[in-house]
């Protein structure tokens, strides 16, 4: 397994690069000035084939289905944000968009109750989406589609244990590997008619899962599938954690659910600045759902980045920025 990526540990990656390499990955520097807009809010890398799929999302943005899913064992927070705006990102740009809420990963991999995953899929992360532009069109809840059960089945028959084993290098719980079997099953569903390719939206600690799905896809005949990853949120009070559903302390976290007013006190108590890359919490992050001023955006950069967030604040705040500043609904 890469030096510091575990996807079911709350721990951030030690080195982005090292990491990007060593998954094979495609890295994308140039982000702050890319020419897709969804590639300015954190998008760090991409499989190796994410350029010419790129392309086609410029060209032909119907024909491209994005996918994204966020298991349901706790609540949404800034780090999903980073996700969900490059999905919105190509909603706008006319891709079709389905993001999946994970209930079933939850109880599988999380140890959450089928009740509370479920309650907290239709009531919170249903209400954040809806929040965050995305319709009940563009979201579902994974036990509720018919398709699951079968497309797991062939998953599971297609790759076997040992190989799954291989890509993580190290012991998976069975819970671990059915929340896998689940993923693969919901990426590798043929797109509806109209669409011809799919792209995967995720954070980067999701990478060697996209790996063990490529891995099925391959051993099933099916296409594989393209994907963009994003920094990952540093947490709130740990520089080495990262942000996550399923941190024990909910001070880790910064929820999407709280009002403006707590946001900012969430925000007043951040002690960790990211020493890389101005573009991990960027203005539109939290222009969007809590409403902050340009001086407070910044105030959240690390001394290296400051001059640089303020130069990409006022680049997102210019007319011809491609996509324009958001408002909470």
């Amino acid at each position: 397994m890469p030096r510091g990526l575990d996807p079911w540990a709350n721990r951030l990656p030690d080195r982005y690069g090292d990491l990007v390499a060593q998954l094979g990955l495609v890295a994308l520097n140039d982000v702050d000035r890319a020419a897709y807009p969804w590639l300015r809010s954190s998008t760090i890398a991409g499989t190796a084939d994410i350029r010419a799929t790129l392309e086609r999302v410029a060209r032909a943005p119907q024909s491209v289905t994005v996918r994204s899913g966020f298991d349901s064992a706790g609540d949404l927070h800034l780090g999903n944000l980073l996700v969900l705006n490059q999905v919105r990102t190509a909603q706008d740009l006319g891709c079709k968009v389905e993001i999946s809420i994970a209930d079933l990963e939850a109880v599988a991999a999380r140890g959450d109750s089928p009740q509370a995953a479920a309650a907290r899929a239709r009531g919170s992360f249903s209400e954040t989406f809806r929040r965050l532009g995305f319709g009940p069109q563009h979201v579902a809840v994974r036990s509720e589609n018919p398709a699951i059960l079968p497309g797991m089945a062939v998953a599971a028959n297609a790759i076997s244990n040992d190989a799954l084993l291989r890509n993580y290098h190290r012991h998976l719980q069975p819970g671990e590997i059915f929340a896998v079997l689940f993923m693969a099953s919901e990426l590798l569903r043929p797109p509806d008619s109209g669409s011809s390719t799919v792209i995967a939206v995720y954070g980067v600690d999701e990478a060697l899962h996209i790996n063990a799905i490529n891995a099925i896809a391959d051993a099933s005949g099916r296409p594989r599938i393209s994907a963009l990853f994003s920094r990952l949120m540093p947490s709130r009070v740990a520089k080495d954690r990262k942000m996550s559903k399923s941190a024990e302390k909910h001070a880790y976290n910064v929820p999407l659910t709280l009002s403006p007013e707590s946001a900012r006190r969430a925000f007043a108590g951040y002690k960790v600045r990211d020493p890389c890359m101005v573009t991990s919490v960027r203005a539109d992050l939290l222009a969007g759902p809590y409403g902050l001023k340009e001086e407070e955006i910044c105030s959240l950069r690390c001394a290296e980045c400051l001059a640089a967030s303020r130069e990409l604040v006022d680049d997102y705040f210019r007319a011809d920025f491609p996509l324009g500043p958001r408002s909470a609904t």
